[in-house]
């Protein structure tokens, strides 16, 4: 179970502007102007599953500010071995320089905390496919895998060993 006294730290933590949220077992992320740009759910955590979903346009620096932070901090938390990433509503898309950073930086990070299946699910938005195409392209991991829906990919990790 998240508490809103452990995420108040990211708020104030925040140089952006970002606000955390607990809510309904989620950590549910909002932009400076309100807009809910991501969430945190660990409602498979007992199946060592951890998902997140990502949501209208995120800058640069708010992906990494999340990614660097609370996702890392409760991934590792989590304990979870499978990560389902859905960006099935994200929009647009990140530049080389966050790709090569997420790859370089965060992907090991999450590996050396554990994770050994990860499902993509693939977004509507043209922009928004490119750049997870180009994420799994440039990790070249054999364990990550892309899905047209959540269900999907939430199908496959359950059934993988």
């Amino acid at each position: 179970m998240v508490h809103q006294e452990e995420l108040n730290m990211y708020d104030n933590q925040s140089t952006i502007g970002l606000k955390y949220r607990a809510e309904a077992g989620r950590i549910v992320i909002y932009n400076s102007i309100g807009s809910k740009i991501a969430e945190l759910n660990l409602q498979y955590a007992t199946e060592r599953i951890y998902s997140d979903a990502w949501f209208g346009f995120v800058t640069e620096e708010e992906f990494k500010e999340v990614m660097s932070g609370a996702y890392l901090d409760y991934f590792i938390k989590s304990k979870c071995i499978k990560k389902v990433c859905n960006t099935l509503n994200m929009e647009g898309g990140m530049n080389d320089e966050t790709s090569n950073w997420f790859n370089q930086d965060i992907f090991p990070k999450l590996c050396a905390a554990g994770m050994q299946y990860n499902a993509l699910v693939i977004p509507e938005d043209i922009f928004a496919q490119q750049t997870i195409e180009d994420f799994e392209a440039n990790l070249g991991n054999d364990f990550g895998r892309l899905f047209p829906t959540f269900e999907k990919a939430l199908f496959w990790l359950r059934n993988s060993r």
